[in-house]
């Protein structure tokens, strides 16, 4: 049985997680062994129960590093000893960001493991990240296997930095369809909704650049038209209570936060539309988790987002920032309504297509399998 060192550098719950824990979870049904890390930090424990609930054993370690800690040559030894004493067959590091660590690769090279891939799930602008990010991201692909992206234009980033594109591999972000989708008017009586609103869905972290306080700022305008829409938010962050201020001021009575969930069906399958105005975005995945219940998109024109959502087709893309056209493209979805049941259907269908777990993990398999001797 050939065995996997998977880990993220971070350890908040969130999309590169997701992908983790599914990761995990099928090549464990595939005759791997497989050893999943994420770094100690102040929501190490929620995040390892998270994993849990999901039928994945994870671990908080010192071993693994937030991508932003700085990396002492300590923390190398630690990690390659533990590489040495173990004999991974193959690892791969997980990073929200457009770029890699070269410490953590020569820690794995130096525990004698060849078998490195590394797997980005941000974008940026390389000349405006500063420092040496760019040279030690093209350093740490030759060191490695190659490296992981989710899109196109982060496999064009990776060009821009010099990485050899036979070093490159593109892996469509997937999920687990859900195996049963729930009634609308059930989830909304679950989760305590106005049985008759038009209600849009937004799940993300609760931080500046995911764009929730236009999204309120658009639905109050809609008001000034009509009977105001109802939103629902799913996540946690630094901004929620200073969110739900907001939303009491300008939507008063038609919100609900409902933290941070462990499964996503009832609360996309109680919505109409789900939203994402977020300023930079590496992908998406809430706007695919979304599609299998059948929901279209109002989403930003930013980073991998229109990888994951065709503009009129299966949603509507606008720009970042941008109220006044959030609020023209929810006002559409609003009034239209065959309009928006086409694009559900055209999303659930894409989703099916293309970004189940299956199909990612699959694929990951089958790249790991490439240089090991069985």
């Amino acid at each position: 049985m050939p065995s996997l060192l998977l880990a993220n550098t971070t350890g908040l719950i969130g999309g590169s997680n997701r992908i983790i824990a599914s990761i995990a979870a099928q090549l464990s049904s595939a005759d791997w062994d497989v050893t999943t890390f994420i770094p100690e930090n102040v929501s190490a424990s929620e995040t390892v129960q998270w994993f849990k609930n999901l039928s994945v054993t994870a671990s908080a370690t010192d071993l693994i590093l937030p991508m932003e800690a700085p990396h002492t040559r300590n923390d190398i030894v630690k990690l390659s000893r533990y590489i040495r004493k173990t004999r991974p067959d193959v690892v791969n590091l997980h990073y929200g960001y457009c770029y890699t660590s070269l410490k953590d690769v020569l820690a794995v090279r130096l525990g004698g493991c060849s078998n490195v891939y590394l797997s980005c799930h941000g974008l940026g602008n390389w000349s405006e990240m500063g420092g040496n990010k760019k040279k030690m991201t093209a350093l740490s692909s030759r060191l490695s296997r190659g490296i992981i992206t989710t899109t196109k234009v982060m496999n064009e980033l990776m060009l821009e930095a010099g990485i050899p594109k036979n070093r490159l591999h593109i892996i469509n972000c997937g999920i687990k369809p859900p195996a049963n989708i729930p009634d609308k008017q059930y989830s909304r009586s679950d989760l305590s909704l106005p049985s008759d609103a038009f209600i849009i869905c937004v799940a993300a972290r609760l931080v500046f650049d995911k764009g929730i306080a236009e999204l309120i700022q658009a639905i109050s305008m809609l008001g000034k038209e009509g009977p105001l829409p109802f939103l629902l938010v799913a996540g946690d962050g630094e901004l929620r209570n200073e969110l739900e201020l907001m939303a009491e001021t300008k939507i008063p009575g038609q919100f609900k936060f409902l933290g941070n969930l462990q499964t996503l069906d009832s609360f996309y399958a109680a919505s109409d539309i789900v939203a994402l105005p977020t300023w930079m975005e590496g992908f998406g995945l809430t706007l695919i988790e979304a599609a299998f219940v059948g929901l279209p998109s109002i989403a930003s024109r930013v980073g991998g987002v229109p990888e994951a959502v065709i503009d009129g087709e299966t949603g509507i893309l606008v720009p970042p920032r941008d109220p006044m056209q959030l609020m023209q493209a929810l006002k559409r979805m609003h009034i239209d309504t065959e309009m928006r049941l086409r694009m559900g259907v055209a999303a659930r269908d894409r989703a099916n297509k293309y970004f189940t777990e299956t199909c990612m993990t699959e694929a990951y398999n089958s790249l790991f399998n490439k240089h090991i001797k069985h």
